[in-house]
């Protein structure tokens, strides 16, 4: 018997068992087709303006939770500022200029082979272009995938209209604030020494570093004392210890701690090494001669008026103090950096010696192919036939690597472009237009004032494929950078027809006018400069596409998590008085990480 015909059940038009993938299209169907954000809009239209502006979306992978929450809270500001009769404008931007995109392409295009960039590619500019029209797809692709995940959450947007950096229009607009901080002399060139991923061919940024165990090769260098300590006799060395061999393709100060205690001991061949106490007795082991002894012991503080001789070139270094070197590794004498230790109090002068300084122009290979982390590397081999190599060792250290390739890393010395924040009084007009900002939470006012205060230059360019290119030329027979003021214009309407491809395959001389000649040599053959534009300052520069012909007042706000860019704020700020004169956005809130993602 079917006892429900004798119950007085409900009855129930849906189904017992959803199918939550077809209800959530069909009602994402719904809100397309009710056209909620355009029907506001057009209601709101001559109402107060808001723009609320994030950092841009990186163009790479799927959406991750980080920004998935980053939207839904620009939703959440968005739909309560409609409702109160706001015009809100939300147009989403994609940064197609990541270095994982680049990665990817170069997997793709070179089959996961291990390739040199600067000599693979120097001369195959079809490769070079493959690569970039790749990377264009790979950016058009994974913002499609973006945009299609984000807008199934229901956020409210521009779908239709959404930016992309990597369009045309965008990289003219980037091109001329480039320009425009280059003419108010906020842009300036300068060499310093970065960390060099021999893998990826790119200046590795701190954030881009990660620290692992590797077997590193120490070199313990004989350095001539050339001043100072005469009483000791003629043969008078300080025993330098490095663990970046290459780094002695470099001039560099030797440091010694103020506060340790020195001794000179005399070895064979009426030679006297200078190193710290703590050495001596690895020296005494090295030496079957029993007349090893002290002839004389010093301060740290004592050795600073001596002045020595390079091993592998003819000039004089000075000796520094720096409190940082300690005998836990070494001799007590460095000729690397300390960790703790900024790159900027060193600056560095780069010289030739015979083919060392070459190679590490030409690329990688030439490490690859000689083993620089071995034995046998160029520098030892060299400094051992000069007489200057006292011993080297393998030792297990905590080293630095690049975060993408997970390869050892040197330090390489190039010229770049560097954005200067202290330039025309620039960070005092920064931090007098902080001032009238808002920002939640309170601590990010002080934190952020604080990110202004401190940074003086930031690199915004380096040396990839992918990129927009920096539109400076030069003279291909002398170097000398051409003036380019009244042609930059020329070089921004061939982006916007043809993108950054129009620019870097033509040929210099046939945009440039022809009365252009070098101002140094009287030459008409041009090169255009070979580094491109940053993701970060790409990224940073987002504000102006974003409000492309956006002529009225904004009340802007812009929003933010932990998880990005920490520096982001600031120097969007520093940018914006740069080439304005006022800042991006009127408030800034920043929110915390996400419980299991980052930090937490």
């Amino acid at each position: 018997m079917d006892y429900r015909k004798t119950l007085n059940l409900p009855k129930m038009t849906f189904p017992k068992d959803l199918d939550f993938a077809k209800v959530e299209m069909e009602t994402l169907k719904l809100w397309q087709s009710l056209n909620i954000y355009e029907k506001r809009q057009k209601n709101n239209k001559g109402k107060h303006k808001i723009m609320i502006h994030t950092p841009p979306q990186k163009a790479y992978g799927d959406i991750n939770a980080v920004d998935s929450l980053n939207m839904v809270l620009k939703d959440i500001a968005l739909k309560y500022r409609l409702m109160n009769g706001d015009n809100v404008q939300h147009i989403p931007i994609w940064n197609s200029y990541c270095i994982e995109i680049e990665q990817e392409a170069l997997k793709d295009i070179m089959n996961g082979q291990n390739i040199n960039l600067s000599e693979s590619f120097a001369s195959n500019e079809d490769l070079k272009s493959n690569i970039r029209k790749k990377c264009h797809e790979l950016s058009e692709k994974y913002s499609e995938i973006q945009k299609k995940q984000l807008r199934n959450l229901g956020i409210f947007a521009h779908w239709d209209n959404s930016i992309l950096t990597s369009n045309p229009d965008c990289e003219s607009e980037i091109i001329k604030k480039f320009w425009a901080l280059c003419k108010s002399d906020n842009i300036i060139k300068i060499e310093k020494s970065r960390f060099w991923c021999f893998n990826c061919e790119i200046e590795i940024d701190s954030s881009e570093i990660i620290y692992s165990g590797y077997n590193l090769l120490s070199l313990y260098v004989k350095f001539p004392v050339m001043q100072g300590f005469e009483e000791l006799g003629e043969n008078v060395y300080m025993l330098v210890w490095t663990n970046m061999p290459w780094i002695l393709s470099s001039v560099r100060p030797v440091a010694v701690n103020p506060d340790l205690e020195y001794s000179a001991i005399s070895v064979e061949n009426d030679s006297v090494m200078i190193v710290a106490d703590n050495f001596i007795d690895n020296i005494k082991s090295r030496f079957t001669d029993n007349g090893n002894k002290i002839i004389k012991q010093m301060k740290g503080s004592e050795l600073k008026d001596i002045v020595c001789s390079h091993p592998l070139v003819d000039i004089n270094l000075k000796v520094i103090m720096d409190k940082h070197v300690s005998t836990e590794k070494g001799t007590g004498c460095n000729y690397s950096i300390s960790s703790q230790t900024s790159f900027k109090d060193y600056e560095v002068n780069t010289f030739h010696i015979g083919g060392l300084n070459e190679a590490l122009e030409k690329g990688s290979q030439f490490y690859f192919d000689n083993k620089i982390f071995d034995p046998n590397n160029p520098i030892s081999i060299e400094l051992e036939r000069r007489g200057y190599l006292f011993s080297s060792d393998f030792s297990e250290q905590m080293y630095p690597h690049c975060s993408y390739c997970n390869q050892p890393l040197i330090v390489k010395s190039d010229e770049h472009w560097y954005f200067n924040l202290i330039a025309n009084h620039l960070r005092q007009k920064t931090i007098k237009a902080f001032n009238t900002l808002k920002c939640f939470p309170a601590t990010l006012k002080r934190n952020v004032r604080h990110s202004i205060e401190r940074n003086t230059k930031w690199k915004i360019s380096k040396r990839r494929i992918w990129g927009i290119p920096v539109p400076v030329f030069y003279c291909n027979k002398c170097e000398y950078q051409l003036d380019l003021d009244d042609n930059i214009d020329l070089c921004n309407r061939l982006i916007e027809q043809k993108g950054i491809e129009g620019l870097i395959n033509i040929k210099p001389k046939d945009i440039l006018s022809y009365e252009i000649i070098c101002g140094n040599c009287g030459a008409r053959d041009f090169r255009i400069d070979s580094d491109v534009l940053t993701s970060d300052f790409v990224s940073v520069l987002s504000y102006k596409n974003f409000l492309l012909d956006q002529k009225s007042k904004l009340n802007d706000l812009c929003l933010k998590s932990n998880f990005h860019n920490g520096r982001w704020d600031s120097l969007s700020l520093s940018s914006s008085m740069a080439i304005g004169g006022e800042l991006p956005f009127t408030s800034i809130v920043k929110y915390g990480y996400i419980k299991g993602v980052g930090n937490s």
